[in-house]
């Protein structure tokens, strides 16, 4: 009866719905994976049902091995998106690599490697880094989930900057940060582009080449 509701009345308006935060952390999620399981094949009965342009994101973990255990359970017939959270807090966002590495493995140990992979949630730096340091932790985030597959990353959180992510405003949310600056031109930069490669030399420098909205090429290139 609620997903019914949520979904009528949100039709339209709200296309991406995201089953469960974090599950793996008993703070947000009491149950079993089966339960969970079913929960989320009745949701994309429900809202594809209702639109069958929403997209289903599947439970979003933090943790490979219970991802895995989604999979081994079924999950993979009930959504449309593999979403997954990663933190780097006070380490170079590079060193998320590994990581999204792990989950793509996973995922193609399940045989899901073609589905539309997301990071919903996740950031770099945390009240220690400069504001200098904050603009290129961004950047460089996500630009390295781009290049681990990531469709789509979401930047956690806006805000005057916490424990786990670098701050995108001042004291006063009117004034953005370098880093926040920093987010508006890569959004500039990326609007309309598309990844054509990646490398990383010997020295640890990255190149990432672009064919921009306009048609142009482009790389972006930096050494951690």
């Amino acid at each position: 009866d609620y997903i019914t509701a949520v979904g009528q009345r949100y039709k339209g308006r709200i296309r991406n719905y995201e089953i469960w935060n974090e599950p793996n952390d008993p703070t947000y999620y009491a149950g079993t994976v089966p339960q969970l399981v079913q929960l989320t094949q009745e949701a994309y009965t429900i809202l594809k049902s209702i639109d069958p342009a929403n997209t289903v994101v599947a439970p979003v973990p933090y943790a490979a091995g219970y991802l895995d255990q989604l999979l081994q359970a079924g999950i993979a017939s009930s959504i449309d998106v593999i979403p997954f959270h990663f933190y780097t807090y006070a380490l170079a966002p590079e060193t998320i690599g590994p990581s999204i590495a792990n989950v793509r493995l996973v995922m193609a140990k399940n045989g899901v490697a073609n589905m539309p992979f997301w990071d919903t949630e996740g950031a770099s730096g945390d009240t220690t880094v400069s504001e200098l340091q904050g603009a290129a932790y961004i950047v460089r985030r996500y630009l390295v989930d781009l290049a681990y597959g990531s469709a789509r990353y979401d930047w956690y959180t806006w805000s005057k900057g916490s424990t786990f992510c670098a701050a995108t405003e001042e004291n006063d949310p009117r004034q953005l940060t370098k880093a926040g600056v920093a987010f508006g031109i890569l959004q500039r930069w990326l609007t309309g582009a598309s990844l054509n490669g990646v490398t990383i030399d010997a020295a640890g420098t990255w190149q990432t080449s672009f064919t921009l909205a306009g048609g142009a090429a482009a790389m972006i290139v930096w050494n951690p």
